[in-house]
């Protein structure tokens, strides 16, 4: 991985204490994310189709951070959409295991 690579890229990871099927069909459910994640406010099936590996969604987002208020809400909003960014982000499911496993890779569609 180049060092370009690895600024653009996120991970997060959290332990919860519940079953694992609890879980999964609560984060099987895509619209639900703004529930616990900061920075989509809506998130939109985009694909046709059921729910399966291949589906996208589209999220609309806040600016990452937890700069002060005019950099979160003014100055960084402004930098992005100069850099091309269009206020939302994409998420394709990459595996889906009922109960077991679900991922996702999101990307920020520029220009």
């Amino acid at each position: 991985m180049t060092e370009s690579e690895a600024l653009n890229k996120g991970e997060r990871s959290i332990v919860i204490e519940a079953p694992c099927d609890v879980v999964y069909n609560y984060l099987f459910d895509f619209t639900r994310h703004t529930e616990w994640n900061y920075q989509p406010t809506k998130i939109t099936k985009v694909s046709d189709g059921p729910l399966d590996v291949g589906t996208v969604f589209r999220a609309e987002e806040r600016p990452p951070g937890k700069a002060p208020w005019i950099v979160r809400n003014v100055m960084l909003p402004v930098m992005m959409r100069l850099l091309g960014w269009k206020g939302y982000s994409e998420a394709e499911i990459t595996a889906l295991e009922p109960g077991r496993r679900l991922a996702w890779e999101a990307a920020l569609p520029l220009k």
